[in-house]
């Protein structure tokens, strides 16, 4: 459906090129305290913990690689995890990844598009479709794979014609940037979610795609 084409932008790591919200400060010194962008938007607010970012640099200036320095996160992830619970500990833990991704995606935006690290949509886009076209040209830098993403989104176009408002899309809910620890009962909880960098404003069917693929 609309969700799996919409994820299939954030897959294939290898043929990416951008990075989201990182993307804006690559040119400035190493910052201190917090550059997570959905800080400043109030996903702080939510149970489930982010990560604070202390320092992040992806100019090469100072030093020959990019380097991104965030706080810990207690807890294992859903991977290491999955082995361990019965049948109503792993429900347990996915009705908590059902509830973590509907809170992400209270937060909206004015447009679907990149965020800035203040909130703000860069080139913001009215149409979902739009928005799409613009991630897989800066994303897929191989030429074949995008060219095949953009044909099937025009495509399936009409799938995108009244997509749900636009909210803050994690666009990276797989099993290993997902955190849980054990409580007393050995019930998983989920403790941290990871890896923001793909986020954007989007349809949140994108995240629920990828939580039904895992």
């Amino acid at each position: 459906g609309a969700g799996l084409l919409a994820m299939v932008v954030n897959d294939y790591a290898g043929y990416q090129d951008e990075r989201g919200a990182l993307e804006s400060i690559a040119s400035k010194p190493a910052p201190t305290g917090s550059m997570f962008p959905g800080e400043s938007c109030g996903l702080q607010k939510h149970p489930a913990r982010c990560f604070d970012t202390l320092a992040v640099d992806v100019s090469c200036t100072r030093v020959p690689w990019e380097y991104l320095i965030t706080s810990h996160l207690p807890g294992q992830t859903w991977t290491q995890l999955w082995p361990t619970p019965d049948k109503p500990a792993r429900a347990h833990g996915q009705r908590q990844l059902g509830r973590a991704a509907a809170q992400l995606h209270t937060l909206r935006f004015a447009a679907f598009g990149r965020i800035d690290i203040d909130a703000t949509i860069l080139e913001p886009r009215s149409d979902l479709v739009g928005a799409l076209r613009d991630r897989a040209r800066r994303r897929l830098v191989d030429d074949h794979f995008r060219a095949i993403f953009l044909d099937l989104l025009a495509d399936r176009a009409a799938l995108f014609a009244q997509p749900a408002p636009p909210t803050l899309c994690h666009e990276d809910l797989n099993p290993n940037n997902l955190l849980f620890q054990l409580d007393a009962c050995s019930m998983p909880i989920l403790s941290g979610i990871l890896d923001f960098e793909s986020a954007w404003s989007s349809s949140g069917e994108s995240d629920l795609a990828r939580l039904e693929l895992w």
